[in-house]
């Protein structure tokens, strides 16, 4: 909407009046368009977000907690020390009762064999050391699960042929990478030299 191009979330500083109007008009337009289906409202990373989110976040738990609007934030809470401006917020909607603190737990092995096949798209489980092998990388982490995928798929460790997917070598040879970040890492050294400085940046 046109009221919101001044400012709010992610925006340059303004005035504490403008960002007050920004929030109020932002909190009308969702109440108004759950009055015709209702509506979910994704915020991710809370934990990242800037001074304008965080006041934002609990101004629409207040205004929006009879209207059909399911506000959904997510946040790391190994992120959270304990300066954090994210703490202020959720004490703020703890004691408002604005909130329901969902803490999701890590994957069991089985159920990191379920996304590997799922992300896999496999007919059949993945074999008990494949399973066991990714599990004990990413203890469990599904973000990690998936990046570690990514980097065998990419480094020709696990590849597509005859409808499905085969590992290239033992599950004791492949080359897990040690951390998500060096999958990421290697994911970044497929990129030319200017898309990889952007991304370092």
């Amino acid at each position: 909407p046109e009221e919101l191009s001044q400012g709010g979330p992610g925006a340059l500083p303004i005035a504490e009046v403008e960002r007050y109007r920004v929030h109020v008009a932002f909190a009308e337009r969702l109440a108004q368009a759950a009055r015709e289906r209702p509506i979910v409202l994704v915020i991710e990373d809370l934990h990242w977000a800037d001074e304008a989110t965080n006041e934002l976040v609990p101004y629409l738990a207040r205004k929006l907690k009879d209207a059909r609007v399911l506000l959904l934030v997510t946040y790391r809470s190994d992120e959270l020390h304990r300066l954090h401006p994210l703490n202020h917020v959720l004490a703020e909607l703890t004691r408002s009762r604005l909130a329901e603190d969902v803490r999701l737990k890590r994957l069991t092995l089985e159920e990191v064999g379920e996304v590997i096949k799922g992300s896999l798209g496999l007919a059949a489980p993945p074999t008990p050391e494949f399973r066991q092998a990714l599990f004990d990388r990413t203890e469990g982490n599904p973000f990690f699960v998936e990046e570690i995928l990514r980097a065998l798929v990419e480094k020709g460790e696990l590849e597509y042929r005859d409808g499905a997917w085969h590992r290239t070598k033992a599950v004791a040879e492949l080359t897990i990478p040690a951390s998500v970040r060096d999958a990421v890492q290697q994911r970044l050294l497929g990129l030319e030299p200017r898309a990889r400085k952007a991304m370092q940046v």
